[in-house]
């Protein structure tokens, strides 16, 4: 049976504790409750390609195999929640106000989790969902997304998170799983 993934229906940031690369115990969480989409893009490091010519003709090529370095989330939120903000993209976010980055300051590395609803095969009804994939990106950072306001539109922030290894945990770039529910809010 194959499954249809449909939507992008939650991300939930979560801090890294430095000394085991793993989530902290008793650290900070953010949801990202109403994503719009969440564009992955695999980045690769090109092989190198050699070749040996001689007589005006190609006698050999070697050629190494490209290697995935990490991926690039183009993430786009329906709302703007501060603590999530600070948390992926670096600041501060106390009360209603939040302070982007000072110079020199750098986001820390969090883990991203990023819920697909999951469909069977067939004629479905909306609410006919079978469970959902669950991405986990080991170790991301984010940016301060960029802000288009303007006149009768509503204002959606797009985030830039990049992904990579997270070697101190020896994971991977990312791994997905599927699961039957949402984990619930805090």
């Amino acid at each position: 049976m194959s499954d249809i993934l449909y939507g992008c229906r939650l991300m939930i940031i979560k801090e890294i504790d430095p000394e085991t690369g793993l989530e902290k115990a008793a650290g900070k969480t953010a949801r990202f409750e109403t994503p719009q989409q969440a564009g992955i893009t695999h980045q690769w490091i090109e092989g190198q390609r050699t070749e040996q010519r001689g007589g005006d003709r190609l006698i050999a090529t070697i050629e190494e195999q490209a290697e995935l370095s990490g991926v690039e989330i183009a993430f786009t939120e329906a709302t703007l929640p501060g603590e999530g903000l600070a948390l992926l993209a670096g600041g501060t976010f106390a009360g209603d106000k939040y302070s982007a980055p000072r110079i020199g300051q750098q986001p820390k590395p969090v883990i991203a989790e990023l819920y697909v609803a999951r469909y069977a095969e067939g004629n479905n009804d909306a609410s006919a969902i079978v469970g959902y994939r669950k991405w986990t990106f080991w170790s991301v950072t984010g940016r301060v997304p960029n802000y288009t306001p303007q006149d009768r539109n509503f204002l959606t922030p797009q985030f830039a998170i990049r992904g990579k290894e997270n070697a101190k945990a020896d994971k991977p770039i990312y791994e997905w799983e599927d699961v039957e529910t949402l984990p619930p809010a805090a």
